[in-house]
C-alpha cells in the first residue's frame, strides 16, 4: 500500500511538473510573439516617418527651386519692362525734340526709327521671355507628373498585392489586366477584368485583393487634375512577384 501511494505521489508531482513545463513555455512563446509585434511596429513606425521625411525634403527642395526660377523669371521679364520703358521715353523725348527743331527733322526721324525698331525687338524679347516663362514651367509640371504616376501606380501594386492570397492553381507567367474604378477619396468604386490571365481563379483572386484593399488613401494627395486624368479609370497590370521565378 505505501509503495502504491509513494507511485502515485510520483506520478501527481510528475504531472504537476509537466504542466509547470507546458505553461512557462506557452509563456515565453506569448512573450517571444509579442517582441516580435512590437519590433514590426517600431519598423512600420519608422519607415513610415523616413518616407514622410523624404517627402517633406523633396517637397522643400522642389519649392525652393520653383522659387528661385520664378524670381529669376520674374527680375529678367522686370528688366525687359524697364529697357521697354526707357526706350519710349527716349522715344517721346526725341518727338519733343523735333518740334522744337524742324531744321533737324530728317536726322529726328531716322533717330526716331532707330528707336522705335529697338523698342519692337525689346517688345519681342519681352514675349520671348514670358513664352519661355510658359515653357520651362510646362516641362517642370510634366516631370512632376510623371513622377506622381510612378509613385502613385507603384503604391496601388504594392497595396493588392499585399492583399493577394495565391490559389494553388496560379502559375509561373500568369499576368491579369484590371480597370479599377475609383472615387477622388480612394474608395474603390468598381473592378472589372479587361484581359484574363487563363486562369478563373487567378484572375478572381486579383478582383478579391482589389475589393480588400477597399480604399487607397493616399490617392487623396493627388491633385484633381492628374487624378481625373490618370487614376479615376485605373488600368492595372497584376503579375505578382512570385509568379514571376
Amino acid at each position: 500500500m505505501a509503495k502504491r501511494q509513494e507511485e502515485e505521489a510520483e506520478r501527481i508531482a510528475e504531472a504537476k511538473r509537466q504542466k509547470e513545463e507546458a505553461e512557462r513555455i506557452a509563456m515565453a512563446k506569448r512573450q517571444e510573439e509579442e517582441a516580435e509585434r512590437i519590433a514590426m511596429a517600431k519598423r512600420q513606425k519608422e519607415e513610415a516617418e523616413r518616407i514622410a521625411m523624404a517627402k517633406r525634403q523633396k517637397e522643400e527642395a522642389e519649392r525652393i527651386a520653383m522659387a528661385k526660377r520664378q524670381k529669376e523669371e520674374a527680375e529678367r521679364i522686370a528688366m525687359a519692362k524697364r529697357q521697354e520703358e526707357e526706350a519710349e521715353r527716349i522715344a517721346m523725348a526725341k518727338r519733343q525734340e523735333a518740334t522744337k527743331y524742324q531744321d533737324q527733322e530728317e536726322d529726328i526721324q531716322v533717330t526716331a526709327q532707330q528707336i522705335e525698331f529697338e523698342t519692337s525687338q525689346n517688345h519681342r524679347d519681352y514675349e520671348a521671355l514670358s513664352q519661355s516663362l510658359e515653357d520651362e514651367l510646362s516641362y517642370d509640371q510634366l516631370i512632376n507628373d510623371q513622377q506622381a504616376i510612378q509613385h502613385f501606380s507603384e503604391y496601388i501594386l504594392q497595396a493588392v498585392t499585399k492583399k493577394w492570397s495565391r490559389p494553388p492553381s496560379a502559375r509561373t507567367g500568369m499576368k491579369v489586366k484590371l480597370r479599377i474604378y475609383l472615387l477622388p477619396t480612394g474608395d474603390i468604386n468598381q473592378v472589372d477584368i479587361l484581359a484574363s490571365s487563363g486562369n478563373v481563379a487567378f484572375d478572381q483572386s486579383a478582383v478579391r485583393a482589389v475589393n480588400r484593399v477597399g480604399r487607397f488613401r493616399e490617392l487623396m494627395n493627388l491633385s484633381p487634375r492628374l487624378f481625373d486624368s490618370q487614376f479615376r479609370k485605373f488600368i492595372l497590370d497584376f503579375d505578382p512577384d512570385d509568379l514571376r521565378l
